[in-house]
């Protein structure tokens, strides 16, 4: 499949394709949301799609909120892993 990025795989969608693909990333977004889960790191390069399917990929920044815990929350815990892993790893 070519890579939207090159010259040869970028292609015009129609606005029904467009809206289509929108509405499915529209839809997991609300489904991980809905189970806790925050991806922080949605791109284009984390956007997949095979035969008309959209799916979400790179969840390594990701982070999981429980009911009643707020985003700022898992960020400041995101950011404390991230340096407690940086400095045990030096």
């Amino acid at each position: 499949m070519p890579d939207a990025e090159s010259p040869d795989g970028a292609k015009i969608l129609s606005d029904k394709t467009a809206r289509g693909y929108t509405r499915q990333i529209i839809r997991a977004l609300e489904y991980m949301h809905e189970c806790g889960v925050i991806h922080r790191d949605l791109k284009p390069q984390n956007i997949l799609l095979r035969n008309g399917n959209i799916k979400i990929c790179d969840f390594g920044t990701a982070c999981i909120i429980s009911e009643g815990e707020t985003l700022t929350v898992c960020c400041i815990l995101s950011a404390r892993i991230s340096r407690t892993l940086s400095q045990t790893s030096t």
